[in-house]
């Protein structure tokens, strides 16, 4: 027979086969589950691949931290890298794609998004970022056009009056509503606005003004803020006991009797009614009296008719595919919407069946133009009464 070393050198083929699997096994158990802080995210340009982003990013890091690469709506790349700390190394930096040069920002933002509205095209970014400098706020990022968001084809390129800046996260409680900015001899107003919900009283997030809680704390604390009368029944029996009393006449007023009949002094005589059976005694009419009794006869005022205030009409009347089709639209561009999914619903919840639309848009942001383009980008996909809605809403602002 022949020795047995081909056995042993078999055997450690299969141990080394082992040991691969075992370790292909554990990496792509460890791929399975990224965390969101190691993604980045990257422009995308249309025309260009996913390898060549890869080019561009091999240029900074070594291509063995990439674990994870695709393109996702809002016209962007999402790479997941194999570490947090890849990550924070290559925030802010810009990368070289075929002809286009494109910054890297972490997919989780720490920064805040701040939006400027009503910003007319000739005022230079500088002068922008300096009055932010000057209320105390740090931009972190390059100030940056915003898309005007038109449907017909042929005019993505056409830009709005507005722009985008980031800002840190300490420091959102600084951003005023507006700024004056004097340009060319010339004064303007731009206002400001943050993806989130903001207060414009105690300049906290998570609440709007009507909600706030110094606001309310303030109206506690003022007596005179409302006055409340209460009267009991006693009393408004007791105020009115003396001046509704009917009172007799006296002995001396008694009705006359009538003429007797001239048919026969018999029939007269029985038909003649007694005397103590036919003294009526009828009330003084004063002047007060007269008022009470036509206080008591007054037609009833008709009460105010109330608006419905449901704040579940959003959820009732519109179908669950019309609320996924808004949520779709508006997650798709975020850099073209002034009002993220959840405050565009709560708009539309709180507005429905109102008159003060434009007060309550004010709740959520300062940019009315920009919300009212909104509503023109999201109407075309929707249908049924919330594209109705969504129409009366453009009208009334």
């Amino acid at each position: 027979m022949r020795p047995s070393a081909s056995g042993n050198g078999g055997h450690d083929n299969l141990n080394s086969q082992s040991a691969t699997q075992a370790l292909v096994k554990k990496t792509y158990a460890n791929a399975m589950s990224p965390k969101k802080e190691e993604a980045i995210i990257i422009d995308s340009i249309e025309g260009l691949t996913n390898d060549d982003y890869l080019d561009g990013l091999e240029s900074v890091i070594a291509i063995e931290n990439v674990r994870f690469v695709s393109k996702i709506s809002g016209k962007r790349v999402c790479v997941f890298l194999n570490s947090k700390s890849v990550v924070e190394q290559l925030d802010g930096q810009k990368i070289k794609v075929k002809e286009h040069t494109l910054p890297i920002r972490p997919l989780i933002e720490k920064n805040k998004r701040v939006v400027l509205s009503n910003v007319y095209p000739m005022i230079p970014h500088e002068l922008l970022i300096d009055l932010l400098k000057q209320s105390g706020i740090t931009p972190v990022s390059q100030m940056q056009y915003i898309r005007a968001g038109l449907n017909k084809q042929g005019r993505s390129h056409v830009l709005s009056f507005r722009r985008q800046i980031y800002v840190k996260e300490e420091d959102i409680s600084r951003i005023p509503e507006n700024l004056q900015v004097n340009y060319d001899n010339t004064p303007y107003w731009v206002y400001l606005s943050t993806d989130s919900t903001n207060c414009f009283l105690c300049k906290q997030t998570d609440h709007v003004a009507k909600q706030c809680p110094e606001h309310i704390a303030s109206q506690a604390d003022n007596p005179n803020h409302m006055t409340i009368v209460e009267n009991s029944a006693a009393q408004l029996d007791s105020s009115h006991s003396n001046d509704s009393l009917i009172q007799p006449l006296s002995n001396s007023n008694k009705l006359k009797r009538p003429s007797p009949s001239t048919v026969s002094s018999e029939t007269s005589t029985d038909n003649q009614p007694n005397n103590s059976n036919t003294r009526i005694d009828y009330p003084e009419i004063t002047k007060t009296n007269t008022e009470n009794l036509s206080n008591i006869f007054k037609t009833p005022r008709r009460p105010t008719k109330l608006p419905r205030t449901d704040n579940n009409t959003t959820e009732a009347n519109d179908s669950d595919d019309d609320l996924l089709t808004l949520q779709r639209v508006i997650e798709e561009s975020p850099e073209i919407n002034v009002l993220n999914y959840q405050q565009f619903n709560k708009f539309l919840t709180k507005s429905y069946g109102q008159t003060n639309t434009v007060e309550i848009a004010l709740e959520y942001t300062n940019d009315i133009e920009g919300l009212v383009s909104m509503i023109n980008k999201v109407s075309p996909s929707l249908s049924g009464k919330l594209k109705s809605r969504c129409y009366r809403l453009k009208k009334k602002l």
